[in-house]
């Protein structure tokens, strides 16, 4: 969807900008979803091992 007013505005022949102009909106994109189950993973890790119930677990991985 973002790529169609990047393409309108760069001249024919330089296809290399397209590519550092969509860079950003694909990490914009990717990135916080990445950041948010990070987050959500350490915090159910650190709970876990708090309450005691996985002591020892290196990973949240089966037991």
């Amino acid at each position: 969807m973002s790529t169609a007013p990047a393409v309108r505005t760069i001249p024919a022949g330089t296809p290399v900008v397209v590519q550092t102009q969509e860079a950003p909106t694909l990490l914009a994109r990717i990135l916080p979803p990445l950041a948010w189950a990070a987050v959500g993973f350490a915090i159910g890790y650190y709970q876990g091992n708090k309450s005691g119930k996985r002591k020892g677990a290196t990973h949240g991985g089966a037991v």
